[in-house]
């Protein structure tokens, strides 16, 4: 049922305790650990990751007691998919790669290492690492489309189009997009066909084809929804109808409804980092469209801590990511501190007696004589005892003969 993208049905039958808590081994303990990773693959559409942690567990050791090297890819494959969605991404990667190293069986006997090597293409294409997901391409995708579940093979085929864009083979991932939509017809599996529609319509708007995006997604068959409103599959994270349909609104400058539609993703689930992410991305993109870059920094900057550093707002611009150029343009017209420098507050001083006024002098206090228009920056910094850290950056007043930035300001 899994294989048909039914994992409700699938659930209905395996989410029993009579069912994964039997001692056994041989084939039976194989069947169980392959029931465990189908358990956690529904833990994870809901949100429930200590939960997964948990069947994954359980997957290992009915694994280990079954020999089972195709249940243990799985079992690999999802542990690493569970901690990308929850943001731990350098995890997972050092995760996949100790596994694959691990894996003796060669592809044409089992199906294991293609299976991580699903997960894995997915994983590099995230941190960037387009050096270490080429050559795992080449070898596996082959494997990938003949064995993987409709979620895997999504992600790495959506990851292999994206890394050939990066490449500048804009023809070769096109012909990836065409196989993975072929997949998804041969197999009758509807989500899979969206998820190419979907990425057709990325790639258009980053091309600057608007109006070849609005009609693509106009043609894209609606998917019949999970069960659950609040499940998201894990190919929905990386790229669907949700992200697609906030990245048209963007582009076609409807404020409101990007809005909207980003505060109902983000009601769907907590605690998906990964989304978390992706949707604080479009939230910059949609701040400064509206004309307010400070702001789409500071929402860049808010969730752009993943691995250590900005992820996220640090990938080239020629990167063909929606992290990076969710809408057409380069999030790093934002995403860098802004260049004009901030000003700070001139405080008063504790003296009573400073000669410095608050204000640039104007014509009627030069009349009064209530000031000396001659005074310049120095002269402050002589008499006042709080004397900024670093001069607010604005002209000098009126008058200034000499005026001197201080030295603590460079």
């Amino acid at each position: 049922m899994l294989f048909e993208d039914d994992l409700h049905a699938a659930l209905a039958i395996i989410d029993r305790p009579e069912v994964l808590q039997q001692e056994v081994s041989g084939f039976p303990a194989f069947e169980l650990g392959a029931a465990c990773n189908v358990l956690s693959f529904g833990r994870i559409a809901a949100g429930d990751f200590e939960g997964a942690r948990k069947s994954l567990m359980q997957a290992r050791a009915h694994s280990e007691r079954g020999a089972g090297s195709f249940v243990m890819g799985y079992t690999s494959a999802v542990s690493g998919a569970r901690l990308i969605v929850q943001g731990k991404l350098d995890e997972a990667i050092e995760r996949y790669r100790a596994d694959m190293l691990a894996q003796h069986a060669p592809l044409d006997k089992s199906f294991a290492p293609a299976v991580m090597a699903a997960a894995q293409i997915w994983a590099l294409y995230e941190a960037n690492d387009l050096a270490a997901l080429e050559p795992l391409c080449a070898q596996f995708q082959r494997g990938i489309s003949e064995c993987v579940t409709l979620d895997f093979i999504a992600l790495a085929y959506l990851s292999i189009s994206r890394m050939h864009d990066a490449r500048g083979r804009s023809a070769e991932a096109q012909e990836v997009l065409d196989e993975l939509e072929r997949m998804g017809h041969d197999s009758h599996l509807d989500r899979l066909v969206s998820q190419a529609d979907w990425e057709r319509v990325r790639r258009a708007v980053l091309a600057g084809e608007l109006d070849r995006a609005t009609a693509l997604a106009q043609r894209i068959a609606p998917v019949c929804p999970p069960l659950d409103p609040h499940w998201i599959y894990m190919a929905d994270d990386m790229e669907g109808e949700g992200f697609g349909r906030i990245r048209l609104a963007i582009a076609h400058h409807d404020h409101a409804l990007a809005s909207q539609l980003i505060a109902r993703e983000r009601a769907r689930q907590t605690g998906r980092v990964y989304r978390d992410i992706r949707l604080h991305m479009f939230e910059a993109l949609l701040l400064n469209d509206k004309g307010s870059p400070n702001g789409a920094h500071r929402s860049c900057a808010r969730r752009c801590s993943w691995r250590g550093r900005a992820a996220t707002c640090a990938a080239s611009s020629t990167r063909a990511a929606p992290s990076s150029r969710c809408c057409g343009r380069s999030t790093s017209t934002f995403c860098s501190p802004p260049t004009r420098a901030r000003r700070r507050p001139i405080r008063t001083a504790t003296s009573s007696n400073c000669c410095w006024p608050r204000r640039a002098p104007t014509s009627a206090s030069r009349a009064a004589g209530t000031t000396s228009p001659t005074r310049c920056r120095s002269a402050r910094r002589r008499c006042c005892s709080s004397w900024p850290t670093a001069w607010p950056t604005r002209r000098s007043p009126r008058g200034c003969s000499s005026p001197r930035t201080p030295s603590s300001s460079t």
